[in-house]
């Protein structure tokens, strides 16, 4: 079967996940690749890096001729063509950015919380390189409060070091907080599929965990951006356990889309269909 028949021949695939495919990729008008890059000139090794290995992965399902345009860096402006990418800003503007699930080992690794909301430690509890000033500023505000245990894991010792937490030690906490870093938060995924409530800013970015989508309130505990709510939100939140799990179980159910990672790729092919079909190529 030819690749065109391939996708005829699924159309009630596309039609179930069109929500998911036009989230991803929104372009809508026809457009012309100029200056393009074809598969053969991308190294699936590059920087030994995994998200070059599975944008390799998908890629190879279509003819090595066709062009694109992609940046796969952490951080990118807003291009003024569509361009595949591993991240977006969140904005009405990122139109033009095509997002695919990359580094899928790293972003999408199932982690399983065996512990109930009830017996969980009742505090905050955040790990991670605080090179960003945001992360720094974080520490700052938080490190001598009672009720959060926080610290900086990176390579240089500071005043607020602590040493490295695996992700089952952060699921017996109630309460985990999500910071962006390069792009997005990488914790958040799995602080979403867990029974802990995540406290994070709005974010800023989203990835093909679709960020964008989440509201607070409803899947998260929005935290302003001087960190000057958090003791009141941590204090109500104690109170209304009902309320944590309501939206413990909203952002469960987020994480949940994301479980089978050949569902994901699948859709994935989709997206880059359409990408094609839009710059005529196909």
């Amino acid at each position: 079967m030819d690749l065109l028949s391939y996708f005829q021949y699924r159309k009630d695939f596309a039609k179930l996940y069109s929500s998911q495919i036009n989230y991803y990729n929104k372009i809508k008008a026809s457009f012309i690749i100029k200056n393009g890059t074809s598969l053969p000139d991308v190294s699936k090794f590059k920087n030994n890096s995994a998200r070059f290995y599975d944008f390799y992965k998908l890629l190879i399902n279509f003819p090595i001729s066709l062009k694109f345009h992609y940046d796969l860096s952490d951080f990118h402006k807003l291009p003024n063509t569509p361009t595949l990418v591993k991240n977006r800003l969140i904005d009405i503007r990122n139109r033009n950015c095509v997002l695919l699930p990359l580094n899928r080992w790293r972003h999408f690794k199932k982690h399983f919380d065996n512990f109930s909301y009830d017996e969980k430690i009742s505090k905050i509890v955040w790990r991670g390189a605080a090179y960003k000033k945001w992360r720094k500023d974080f520490l700052v505000a938080t490190s001598d409060l009672d009720f959060c245990d926080v610290g900086c894991t990176g390579r240089f010792r500071n005043i607020y070091s602590k040493p490295w937490m695996s992700v089952n030690a952060h699921f017996k906490y109630k309460f985990i907080f999500s910071l962006e870093g390069n792009d997005i938060a990488s914790n958040l995924r799995w602080i979403l599929s867990s029974n802990s409530l995540c406290f994070m800013q709005r974010p800023k970015y989203e990835s093909w965990f679709m960020e964008g989508l989440l509201k607070p309130g409803i899947h998260y505990v929005e935290i302003n951006k001087d960190f000057s709510n958090i003791k009141k939100l941590y204090e109500y939140y104690v109170r209304h356990p009902d309320k944590a799990k309501k939206i413990i179980a909203n952002a469960n159910s987020h994480a949940k889309l994301f479980e089978d990672p050949e569902l994901q790729f699948e859709i994935a092919k989709y997206i880059l269909f359409k990408y094609f079909k839009k710059s005529n190529q196909l």
